[in-house]
């Protein structure tokens, strides 16, 4: 099982290699997988916790788990206040100038300290014998492309390196104490975003067979829109996207697995909704070369300049075998005049675009790296996300502002797009 999920989960991810309907097809590969018995979980946390029970570490655990992926399961327990009354370490906003002054005017007492109580967290561990089944899984497939390389009208794919990037990023799914770092940075990073939240991991408890994190109350998204009201899926749509703009424009760090089963929707005790994104395996950092390349390419679909987009795929491609340059350059400019002279906001979808370019890619057989692909896949399900929730969302205004910010920053070099750009 595990070996098609990887392989239908790699093949997913590159649409500028395969069909669009072959990769919509595998990409429904993220449901459930088949659990693994309570005996392996129980004998993966006295091991790698070195105690002599789980009632060690919990209040109370339950051994039917929650779900279950094709890397790992999670279980619901109950953490004894001892492991987490020192694991409040993500950072706070600090106290504005007003909350200062009014702590200096009126000081208040201190209060005795609370009685600590349980703790309800999400216990997610590495299904058996996972890491051994994922080198073999790598390995066929490696021998495969390996052959496939051979034959030379495929050479341009980079069929070899796009593999290695994959098996690279699911080596790191597969270490948990990755993911919790991962998890500890997303936090800092929106510390002073209080509409979106990540779980908190406990370090102490966090392995790299293990991770335990805070247990996030809420409603997979794909589940919460049925019953939400029209003003909620638009207010939830544009703290999804800033979210995910925030990700890609100011931090460069960049959530690479977020379908709908990985965000939630939690209500406020003041009736207000936040989202919640989980499951933090997978994330893709932008080199500064890769940064460029993408912000000047993006910049150029925004502007209408074809011409320019075209050459920066071709000129700057790791490897590619596009025998008609002009007749690549000229479907670039199809599709960018298409964009560009569509008459409202609800006709505007930079995800369909992108989806367009990366037909052309792939007919034209012009290489594109593994990292930018999946950063365009992430583009598509994010827009197709925020448009399920509002047909009228403008990902392309909202991304366009984030764009004029970076290239004016960097105007000497990027001077012609900005110029093109209203």
């Amino acid at each position: 099982y595990q070996r098609r999920v990887h392989g239908g989960q790699w093949i997913a991810t590159r649409p500028d290699l395969f069909s669009p309907e072959l990769c919509k097809c595998l990409g429904s590969l993220h449901a459930d997988a088949p659990a693994h018995s309570f005996e392996h979980t129980e004998e993966t946390m006295l091991k790698e916790w070195n105690i002599q029970k789980v009632d060690d570490v919990f209040e109370s655990f339950d051994p039917k788990p929650l779900h279950s992926g094709c890397v790992a399961q999670i279980h619901m327990a109950t953490l004894r206040p001892e492991f987490w009354l020192k694991e409040k370490e993500i950072p706070q906003p600090a106290p504005s100038i007003l909350d200062l002054i009014k702590n200096w005017l009126f000081p208040q007492p201190p209060q005795p300290p609370k009685e600590p109580t349980p703790q309800k967290v999400a216990v997610k561990v590495l299904h058996p014998e996972i890491r051994e089944r994922v080198m073999r899984d790598l390995s066929v497939m490696t021998f495969m492309c390996k052959a496939l390389s051979i034959i030379p009208s495929t050479q341009w794919f980079g069929i070899d390196d796009a593999l290695e990037n994959f098996g690279d990023s699911l080596r790191k799914h597969l270490d948990m104490s990755l993911e919790g770092y991962h998890l500890k940075r997303f936090n800092e990073l929106f510390a002073d975003n209080p509409d979106v939240n990540f779980p908190i991991p406990y370090s102490r408890l966090v392995t790299p067979s293990i991770l335990v994190e805070t247990f996030e109350e809420g409603r997979i998204i794909s589940q919460w829109i049925p019953s939400a009201s029209v003003e909620e899926k638009k207010k939830v749509a544009r703290i999804g996207l800033k979210a995910f703009l925030e990700m890609v424009f100011i931090h460069n760090y960049i959530h690479s697995d977020l379908h709908p089963g990985n965000i939630l929707v939690t209500r406020r005790p003041d009736g207000t909704n936040r989202l919640v994104f989980v499951d933090t395996g997978m994330v893709s950092v932008l080199t500064e070369r890769q940064w460029n390349n993408f912000v000047e390419l993006y910049g150029n679909v925004l502007a209408g300049n074809s011409a320019n987009a075209a050459d920066i795929m071709i000129t700057r491609s790791p490897r590619q075998a596009c025998r008609d340059r002009k007749g690549f350059t000229e479907s670039m400019g199809k599709i960018i005049d298409q964009y560009n002279n569509n008459a409202g906001v609800a006709d505007v979808h930079i995800g369909s675009t992108l989806s367009s370019i990366l037909d052309t890619v792939r007919k034209y057989k012009v290489g594109l790296e593994s990292d930018f692909s999946t950063l365009v896949m992430s583009i598509m399900i994010m827009e197709g996300l925020g448009q399920s929730l509002d047909p009228n969302i403008n990902l392309v205004k909202e991304s366009g502002r984030y764009v004029i910010r970076w290239l004016f920053a960097n105007k000497s070099k990027y001077q012609y797009i900005a110029d093109s750009i209203k």
